[in-house]
């Protein structure tokens, strides 16, 4: 029987939908084996000080840190960057070249903020959201396969999937933005200013209005003014 044809519509169309999410698993698989090899090669990090800072904010968040590592320059390419993994059991990650451009004051800021994530379960939070869009990605083709030919129904689905992407991109600006508040609430707000005007004079802020749609990260500016407006 007919599996795809350009204008006519497909006696199987689960085999069309099972493409698209074996396409979208192979991508996932490709990332999650770029950053486990970055990952591997960290190496704890020892600072008693920083480690002592870093306890103190897990128990006033009340949530357990697994263990913080550094990422060289050669695995992070020069990156300046922090993040948390995990979606029960956490671990931070910072990159060699943050370690060397913020100070001491300013690096507990940016492990304030990353432990503000896994206490508010914001991976955990994103990860479920992802799967939620591969089902809804799934019900979609199938509907629309049902109803019109391939190609329309690729299009109307990607068209719906567009938003869900800007919807979910703006969910993960929140989280920033939840997360340095959190975070200021643990260090004070003027350690985390601090953190963001020295990364934002390096990393600079990308001023269109469209970029700041498509990107996961709101712009340091909008952060910077949000925790200038908070009240402690």
């Amino acid at each position: 029987g007919k599996i795809i044809l350009i204008n006519e519509r497909v006696d199987h169309p689960e085999i069309i939908v099972a493409g698209f999410v074996l396409q979208g698993v192979l991508l996932g698989l490709v990332i999650v084996v770029l950053e486990l090899r970055s990952t591997n090669k960290a190496r704890e990090l020892t600072n008693s000080e920083i480690l002592e800072a870093l306890k103190r904010i897990e128990d006033k968040l009340n949530v357990h840190i697994e263990g913080l590592y550094v990422i060289g320059e050669e695995e992070s390419e020069g990156d300046i960057n922090a993040y948390q993994m995990g979606l029960r059991k956490f671990k931070i990650f910072v990159t060699e070249r943050l370690l060397k451009t913020l100070n001491t004051e300013e690096l507990i800021g940016v492990l304030a903020h990353e432990v503000a994530h896994a206490s508010r379960k914001h991976t955990l939070k994103i990860f479920t959201l992802g799967i939620v869009a591969i089902i809804v990605e799934v019900v979609l083709l199938m509907f629309f396969l049902h109803r019109m030919r391939p190609v329309e129904a690729i299009i109307f689905t990607g068209f719906i999937l567009s938003i869900l992407e800007k919807v979910y991109l703006a969910l993960q600006r929140r989280f920033e933005y939840e997360a340095d508040l959190t975070g200021a609430k643990v260090v004070g707000k003027d350690v985390m200013i601090s953190a963001l005007r020295k990364l934002s004079a390096l990393c600079g802020d990308k001023k269109s209005k469209l970029y700041e749609i498509y990107s996961d990260h709101p712009p340091f500016e909008k952060r910077i003014k949000r925790l200038q407006k908070m009240i402690i």
